[in-house]
């Protein structure tokens, strides 16, 4: 769990991309420079099983330590 991070109230659509919508968000609210290009992540998915009246965090394994720990600090 060293490179994950949580993503909250995202809002779920069947079928998406959550790797991609991670870097976008990362880049458009973070205010990250090129996120979609420098930060690498190995996997990005929804947590928990779907239900139609929750929306399920997004969890995102970054590549690099550092790479998750300049998205963090962003966050605050």
């Amino acid at each position: 769990m060293r490179k994950n991070l949580l993503f909250f109230q995202s809002p779920e659509k069947k079928d998406e991309q959550c790797d991609k919508k991670m870097l976008e968000f990362i880049e458009t609210k973070l205010h990250v420079q090129n996120a979609k290009s420098e930060v690498k992540l190995h996997r990005a998915h929804r947590v928990g099983r779907y239900q139609p009246n929750k929306v399920r965090p997004i969890v995102g394994k970054f590549a690099y330590y550092p790479d998750k720990e300049r998205v963090r600090k962003e966050s605050k």
